[in-house]
């Protein structure tokens, strides 16, 4: 059998070690009468897989295999490729029957958790596969209680019904409370929260809300017509990213220590570099001030604003400000 593409590849390598990992060692001819591939197409994959490990990646971190052709130089093809021997032992780290540990066994309940908190509406056959073969690693006594916002049922049922509503919503960019009216469309998780997408009903525009930030939700009685919607809005539906910036957000460069990079990984990243000084480059979009100063106070000395020109001297302006703050205190 001939590997097509690099995942069907990656498959047919993954197969070959997880027998090997059971079996110890084999010939190279037993391995190629068993996949369907030639000796030298096994030689060549194995020798990829030897170069596989953990990090650091250091030699003890490597998959273990190796061939012995005996007293021979290694042959290219034949029957003296056939015969080599190919043993491997894959550790722990590579094993199929991994023991779980009690990390893992919580996050299976969570998993489990928040699939079971979640409405029949937005179940899936795939969903569902997937936390039935996760759940038959554990215990059947496990249970892990996980909240679940009480809007999702009711706005689900707004999506559902093209309600027009209005929601009284908390913007952490602007740190201000907010009456709008919207059309909702759909309810989501990302990256451990959930999310309401809506069409801003007097400007047509996407908004992302997050539910633990919308303080009230009131149905006024009327319907929209989802055909008057904009079809790159339904597109920008799929992104995957928990933010969503608007056409008012600006974008931010921002340079920040090296060693604050971890810091990035919690909002949205248009762009990033490393600079020749260590210093990382990143590029945000931004709603709000509020939000960014909260953000600048956190990476704390060595932050600098690059661009726009409005903001270069937010660093500045935040630290005579706390300066202030802690010189009126008692």
């Amino acid at each position: 059998m001939q590997t097509k593409d690099t995942s069907s590849r990656l498959n047919g390598l993954l197969a070959i070690l997880e027998w090997l990992d059971a079996t110890g060692s084999a010939t190279v001819g037993a391995i190629a009468d068993k996949f369907g591939l030639t000796p030298t197409q096994v030689v060549k994959e194995l020798e990829l897989a030897s170069c596989y490990g953990i990090p650091p990646f250091s030699p003890d971190a490597l998959l273990d295999i190796w061939i012995d052709y005996g007293q021979d130089d290694p042959p290219k093809s034949g029957e003296k490729l056939s015969r080599a021997v190919v043993h491997a032992t894959l550790g722990r780290e590579f094993a199929s029957d991994k023991s779980l540990s009690p990390e893992d066994i919580l996050a299976i309940g969570l998993i489990s958790s928040t699939y079971e908190s979640l409405p029949e509406s937005i179940h899936s056959d795939v969903l569902k596969s997937a936390v039935t073969k996760l759940l038959s690693k554990v215990s059947p006594d496990l249970a892990v209680e996980v909240e679940s916002p009480d809007l999702i049922t009711e706005l689900l049922s707004f999506v559902e019904s093209n309600s027009v509503l209005i929601i009284d919503y908390f913007s952490a960019n602007k740190d201000t409370l907010r009456h709008i009216e919207i059309w909702p469309l759909k309810v989501m998780m990302r990256q451990g929260h959930w999310y309401l997408d809506a069409v801003l009903a007097d400007t047509n525009e996407l908004r992302r809300f997050r539910l633990d930030r919308i303080r009230s939700v009131e149905r006024i009685g009327e319907v929209f017509d989802p055909t008057k919607i904009e079809p790159n809005v339904f597109r920008a539906i799929d992104d995957t990213s928990a933010f969503n910036a608007g056409p008012d957000s600006l974008k931010v460069t921002i340079e920040i220590p090296g060693s604050r990079k971890w810091m990035t990984e919690a909002i949205p990243v248009i762009q990033q570099r490393k600079l020749p000084n260590g210093n990382i480059q990143i590029v945000i979009p931004v709603a709000g001030t509020f939000w960014l100063k909260k953000f600048l106070l956190k990476v704390g000395p060595g932050v600098k604003v690059i661009a726009p020109e409005a903001y270069v001297q937010l660093p500045q302006e935040i630290a005579t400000e706390m300066r202030k703050i802690y010189t009126a205190s008692p």
